[in-house]
């Protein structure tokens, strides 16, 4: 009872409280603000406005943004405001350029206890700073920026003088105001700029006073994915700006695009660092030097042209151009090179391996001194590739277990196969029945044993092979390359209509475009037309009468490629299909825009519903226009979740916001039309955005499609040089076999005699050239690797233009090219030498068709039965049908004169005791065409069904009373399947 009264008398207190408390906030007592303004001097100042601006506001009933009040001839001012809000006051003379705006911050004090605020503020005489531009940023995206003003300490010029008195009911403040002194696009300029006449292209700092200025932008750096801060310092300690009358221009694009240069020289360093890098691990980059020179070139004609004062569309090419090379192009050549060293690392040692083994073969017969030769080889290629492939160190340095496992395995795997499958190859050593595999392993030991007789001719031949192989693999250009690619586009456009369009595309992603410098400064120049829309890696809400829809899209009637599907004028917009019945044609609506980082409304007309034809329609760089999945792969506009309004509509809703297209709203796409040489442009804007970039470009009828890609640059597109010394080289080895056939004319005579076939005689002279091969390509290949080595110490610096083959497969490609080009200088000396001391040659003789016929069928003649199968399958309910079927077609062939159907016989169904049911049909064939005397085949048809199985198969076997060809056994089987067609085609109406 006692704590049921204790509760009753909390819960009146806790009543009465509260409505003490509504009571103070509905009733609020007014807070009294005075006060007076003067000048430096001490002189009253009149007209001045004072602002208290409300911060924040703690009652739903405060409709107000905030108080003005003015000053009159004494400079006092008075006048009340709410208790129910936080306070910010902002102090303006009556001519806003005539005095440094002051500011007192009251957010933190607790209005609700404030009795009344008196202010005593001296204003600064003022001179005026004007901002223009806007601040450029190569690389990303430049976001909003300040202007502060500093003392020349460096110190920011706040401390203003007077008071600021403050009596609550338990104790009394005092504060001390500032001077305004952030400007640009702060906080407190934005909020002046929206209660007063204040411009937030001009900044106020004190007349004739030693002062500095801190210019600070905030930025979006794709390099790294951050927001960082660019700030620069104008004046300093020795030589601050002392500014009056004449004012002070502060050129916010002349300021930020010297810092571009700056972050560009930044960006040549890092570029330099990468190339050093690789350079110490082998990699042979004069390419990537040649664009780095190129960039320092750039660079510092973009930093003359900007102390001449040129602007943006004479500074900014470059420096793009420069990001692009130094962070895009140089870095993609270099990783992608990387990526193929480090495949080659894997799979080089497998050719290192089989060289060795061909060394070591050739040198020595004996078994052991082979495998210690094989060995010894071996590591002295690991070693020596070690210093001239690049692969092999990177790989050393990533991943030390696959560099070991790769060259272990290849290794082993090529001894075991020389070594443990030699016996297969064995040399036949007294006359017998010659097999292939001792004539291919006699004549490669005869080869090998010939070559080593005349020492010097074998030098020479090889040499000359060697350079051969030495020049492809050091001087062609057949290799796999990062470069510009220039593909047809699956679509076309009207003859007399250029147009480019720009799409970014990120690890297979269609990425949002750069807003300042994919659309905003190219608009100075060109006519473009903006695809705007939500950004798809958010999550957003489009909100239209309780219906949510989750993409939006901002078209211009204008486009090329859209207009011709969507026409909507101002403040007008296409809903899916699935608002029919929702609203009506012609009505007007309320679309609420909401996501994580903004939210926005738009007051729209409805101008119909979207048609599915909108989702066919193609750019020339083959993407919808518009996207809703960001995946290339999936790329596709999604008509049933978006909603189309006029571009110029939805980007007035944006208006007021910073930087609106870094928030929730993106250009995705960009159209430029009537340009003139749209092939030199869209060339153009490929080098200065590089290769995340897709640009496509139209004229006279046809559109093209280029971007950075991998391609592979062969031999014959650099021209047909490299076939002559092919042919000397061939021509080389031609002579050399020549002679060396001539000379053997005793050792060709004893081939012949010991059993040697005319095949195996010259077997034996190209397997001297396939030595000669093998020897050459792996020395061509392993003397083009050291000149790479050599050319990166000495000629780097020459820009000697080599491109390095990292490829793995070059190795390989070596020798195949070698031993190409030894077989065919010595084909014909080899052909010689086979029929040297042949006595035959062989005759061909024409033989008409049917004669050919007519022997193919007495060879295949037989008296052995036949047994077909067919893949039909007849259940038990047909097959009451189908064996009526059958007798009805085979007796239709009763009277034939050249061939006929006699015996037809239906026998009664067997049942074997494994449960097998066969039903037979036995009839004999008879043919009289094209034979000597009639052949009859004596046939069964059997209707099986096995034990284990649902359904009845069919098998024919046919047997000959006499000997008979077996095309024509294949003839009655022919018929049996025509009237199994016949079965599946008349089966449902005969059922």
């Amino acid at each position: 009872m006692k704590s049921a009264r204790i509760l009753v008398i909390a819960a009146i207190v806790v009543i009465a409280w509260s409505l003490t408390l509504s009571r103070a906030y509905a009733q609020p007592q007014m807070v009294n603000v005075s006060g007076h303004i003067y000048d430096e001097n001490g002189e009253p100042l009149q007209g001045v406005n004072v602002y208290f601006y409300i911060y924040a506001k703690l009652s739903f009933e405060i409709t107000e943004q905030y108080y003005r009040f003015t000053t009159d001839a004494s400079g006092a001012f008075s006048g009340q405001i709410d208790p129910r809000a936080r306070y910010i006051v902002y102090i303006v003379g009556s001519s806003i350029d005539e005095y440094i705006p002051v500011k007192i911050d009251l957010s933190e004090i607790d209005t609700l206890k404030v009795n009344s605020i008196r202010i005593n503020v001296k204003m600064k005489r003022a001179a005026t700073v004007r901002i223009s531009g806007s601040p450029i940023f190569i690389g990303g995206i430049p976001l909003r920026y300040t202007l502060t003003v500093l003392n020349r300490d460096g110190q920011p010029y706040s401390k203003a003088e007077g008071t600021v008195e403050i009596e609550e009911a338990e104790q009394n403040l005092t504060l001390m105001p500032e001077y305004l002194h952030e400007y640009g696009q702060s906080n407190d300029a934005y909020i002046l700029a929206k209660i007063s006449s204040l411009s937030m292209e001009k900044a106020y700092v004190p007349y004739e006073e030693p002062v500095r200025l801190k210019f600070l932008y905030t930025v979006f750096d794709e390099r790294d994915r951050l927001l960082k801060k660019i700030e620069t310092t104008l004046g300093s300690y020795e030589a601050p700006l002392e500014i009056g009358d004449e004012g002070y221009l502060v050129d916010v694009t002349h300021i930020s695009l010297k810092a571009d240069i700056e972050t560009e020289r930044r960006d040549i360093d890092y570029a330099r660092r990468l190339i050093a890098e690789y350079e110490a691990l082998g990699f042979y980059l004069v390419e990537e030097n040649r664009m780095l020179q190129e960039a320092e070139k750039l660079v510092n004609d973009a930093q003359r042209l900007w102390s001449e004062g040129k602007g943006i569309d004479d500074i900014v090419p470059l420096l793009e151009k420069v990001y692009t090379l130094t962070r895009d192009i140089i870095p993609r050549k270099i990783h992608f090179a990387r990526d193929i060293a480090w495949e080659g690392g894997i799979v080089l040692p497998v050719f290192l391996a089989l060289f060795s083994a061909i060394v070591a073969y050739y040198f020595f017969e004996d078994n052991r001194k082979k495998m210690m030769m094989f060995f010894g080889t071996y590591i002295l290629m690991v070693l020596l590739f070690a210093q001239l492939y690049p692969g092999f160190p990177l790989l050393w340095k990533l991943n030390r277990e696959i560099f070991l496992a790769a060259t272990s395995a290849s290794f082993l795997g090529i001894f075991a196969f020389f070594y443990l499958f030699e016996r297969y190859f064995e040399e036949i050593e007294v006359p017998t029945k010659i097999t292939s595999m001792a004539a291919i392993s006699t004549a490669f030991m005869l080869a090998k044993r010939f070559s080593k007789l005349k020492k010097f001719r074998t030098s020479i031949t090889i040499f000359s092979i060697t350079i051969l192989i030495w020049a492809v693999v050091t001087l062609a250009s057949f290799s796999t390359v990062y470069v510009k690619v220039t593909s047809n586009s699956p679509i076309d456009i009207p003859p007399g209509q250029s147009i480019i369009t720009i799409r970014r595309v990120t690890n297979e992603t269609v990425s949002p475009l750069n807003p300042l410098t994919d659309y905003q400064i190219l608009s100075h120049h060109y006519t473009l037309y903006p695809r705007i829309q939500d950004d798809l890696s958010k999550s957003v809400e489009i909100i239209v009468k309780g219906k949510v829809v989750h993409h939006i899209a901002g078209v211009d009637p204008k486009d090329p490629i859209l207009g011709k599907y969507i026409s909507l004028n101002y403040g007008e917009a296409l809903l899916p299909k699935s608002f029919i019945g929702l609203v009506r044609p012609g009505e007007n609506i309320t679309l609420k825009f909401e996501s994580p980082e903004m939210k926005f409304k738009l007051n729209l007309k409805v101008a119909g519903f979207l048609g599915d034809e909108i989702a066919t329609v193609r750019d020339p760089d083959g993407l919808p226009p518009i996207v809703t999945h960001p995946s290339i792969k999936e790329a596709q506009l999604n008509t049933s979740d978006i909603i189309f309004v006029n571009r110029a509509s939805l980007e007035d809703a944006l208006k007021g916001i910073v930087s609106p297209f870094s928030k929730s709203i993106k250009i995705y796409t960009v159209v430029m039309l009537g340009v003139k040489n749209t092939k030199t442009l869209a060339n153009d804007l490929l080098e200065r955005r590089g290769g995340d970039y897709i640009i496509s470009f139209c004229s006279e009828g046809t559109c093209k499609i280029l971007k950075y890609g991998v391609k592979v640059q062969g031999i014959v597109e650099q021209g047909l040089a490299f076939l002559v010394p092919i042919f000397i080289v061939a021509f080389n080895v031609l002579a050399t076999m020549v002679s060396i056939v001539r000379e053997r004319r005793r050792e060709i005579f004893i081939f012949v005699t010991a059993g040697f076939n005319p095949l195996h005689v010259a077997l034996v002279f190209l397997a001297e050239a396939v030595i000669y091969g093998l020897i050459s390509g792996g020395l061509g290949y392993v003397l083009g690797m050291a000149t790479f080595k050599l050319a990166q110490i000495t000629a780097i610096s020459e820009n000697v233009l080599l491109r390095e083959k990292l490829e793995w497969y070059w190795g390989f490609l070596a020798i195949v090219i070698s031993v190409i080009v030894s077989i065919l200088g010595a084909f014909k000396p080899a052909m010689d030498a086979a029929f040297m001391f042949s006595p035959t040659k062989e005759k061909k003789i024409k033989v008409e068709a049917h004669v050919k016929e007519k022997r193919r069928e007495r060879i295949s003649a037989t008296m052995a039965s036949k047994i077909y199968t067919f893949s039909q399958r007849i259940s038990e309910v047909e097959v009451e049908i189908f064996q009526p079927f059958v007798v009805g077609r085979l007796s239709d062939l009763k009277y034939g004169m050249v061939e006929k159907v006699e015996n037809i016989k239906e026998h009664e169904e067997e049942e074997r005791p494994d449960g097998t049911r066969i039903r037979r049909i036995t009839f004999d064939y008879i043919l009289s065409h094209d034979v000597e005397k009639p052949v009859t085949l004596e046939s069964e048809l059997r209707i099986i069904k096995d034990a284990y199985s649902e359904n009845y198969r069919v098998e024919l076997e046919v047997r000959p009373k006499e000997e008979a060809p077996i095309t024509l056994m294949e003839h009655v089987a022919r018929i049996i399947r025509d009237i199994l067609k016949d079965w599946e085609k008349e089966k449902d109406r005969l059922l």
